[in-house]
């Protein structure tokens, strides 16, 4: 849920520059997602440190399933930590000081997930246990933050002209491509000739979109153009970035003609594993709008933010009426 609020601000963040709006429509939904992310946190941080609830939180690091989230910890961390950069840097508050934190910060949590790819990539290369059945769209979530990373990088600290950061995001760009192909073949593989994802999981598979979306804006940010230059244009536009922002288009199309196959189950936790993609697929249209100057994308764009922003309305208020249904049930007990 906050990985998917934060992503949202970035993309409105991205809109507004876009469309050059004077109105700040991304704070309200950062600021949605910072809270979010310090509760979910708060929440992890006091189980972690109880004895009690210590074991299952360690019991999720080798179920083949569960550990496939542990990744969103990084990646939602450097989402927040995106998001800090900008709105600071957006209100000109954004001091040396404050520049370096964020930095070394960035750098810190980029290392620790570096350590969590070494890990599960270990824990699936060698677990004997695991079955076809067992590949689940939420691997896609370790290879996003890799993703990520590179923006992170290149995004907020690439003019800098530091060689280290151009190599440390080329790294990351480099084991993400990879396993964005492997688990993308593997994946399609059990979805078409083994067993059907279940009801409940089947939002993941919106997670198709993050991965090329991401890797399209990652690819504009490594271009030899933006490293001279510092500016996404035309030329940061590379064939990576039109096959990965093809493959997510196609993706969306395929999902969207079969809408049956998600709304079946209803409003439910699950469905925020739309935001997160939709959020990614439009930042990437934005990025290509900008670097194309092409008014249509730009328009596209900003009706994927609609629909996102209709999402979230939808999602909220389902939440807000079920935490009140479990209030007055708790009350009347």
């Amino acid at each position: 849920m906050p990985m998917g609020l934060i992503g949202a601000g970035l993309n409105a963040r991205h809109l507004m520059e876009l469309f050059n709006l004077e109105m700040d429509i991304s704070i309200a939904i950062l600021i949605y997602g910072w809270v979010v992310f310090f509760i979910v946190s708060t929440h992890y941080v006091w189980h972690l440190i109880r004895s009690g609830y210590r074991n299952n939180l360690i019991k999720e690091w080798y179920d083949p399933f569960r550990r496939s989230f542990l990744p969103a910890v990084s990646l939602t961390t450097i989402l927040f930590l995106m998001s800090l950069y900008q709105v600071l840097d957006g209100y000109y508050l954004l001091d040396p000081a404050w520049l370096s934190g964020l930095f070394y910060a960035i750098v810190f949590v980029a290392s620790a997930h570096f350590m969590l790819n070494l890990f599960l990539l270990n824990g699936w290369l060698f677990d004997d246990n695991l079955q076809l059945n067992h590949h689940k769209p939420t691997w896609f979530i370790l290879l996003s933050a890799n993703f990520i990373i590179v923006i992170a990088l290149m995004g907020s600290f690439g003019t800098q002209q530091n060689t280290w950061i151009y190599e440390v995001s080329h790294f990351f760009f480099a084991v993400a491509l990879f396993l964005w192909i492997v688990f993308s073949t593997s994946l399609f593989y059990r979805l078409i000739f083994s067993q059907a994802l279940q009801a409940p999981l089947r939002p993941s598979l919106f997670i198709f979109l993050a991965p090329p979306s991401l890797g399209c804006v990652a690819s504009l940010f490594i271009s030899d153009a933006y490293i001279a230059n510092g500016i996404i244009t035309l030329d940061s536009v590379g064939i990576l970035s039109w096959l990965s922002y093809g493959f997510a288009s196609v993706m969306l199309l395929i999902w969207l003609v079969n809408y049956r196959f998600f709304v079946g189950g209803g409003l439910s936790m699950a469905g925020w594993s739309y935001v997160y993609p939709l959020a990614a697929y439009g930042l990437a249209s934005q990025y290509l709008a900008q670097a194309l100057e092409n008014i249509y994308l730009a328009i596209f764009s900003a009706v994927v933010f609609v629909g996102l922003l209709s999402l979230i309305l939808l999602l909220s208020y389902w939440l807000f009426k079920e935490v009140l249904v479990f209030i007055r049930s708790d009350t009347n007990y």
